[in-house]
């Protein structure tokens, strides 16, 4: 299951894999430190995915 913050500008799906990760290697930071790490790394995550989808192939001629 997946979880939503709310951000600033608009909601942020937490993967499971993101929380379980920032869980583990942040136990003894507060929730608010790690619930802005989770949101952090989906934006890094979103921002790479649609960086790749703009490469656009190259014509060799």
């Amino acid at each position: 299951m997946n979880k939503t913050t709310q951000n600033s500008s608009s909601d942020i799906i937490i993967s499971p894999e993101t929380d379980a990760l920032v869980e583990q290697e942040m136990a003894n930071q507060s929730a608010d430190l790690k619930q802005e790490t989770k949101a952090l790394i989906e934006a890094i995550k979103k921002r790479a995915q649609s960086e790749r989808h703009m490469i656009l192939p190259v014509k060799l001629i």
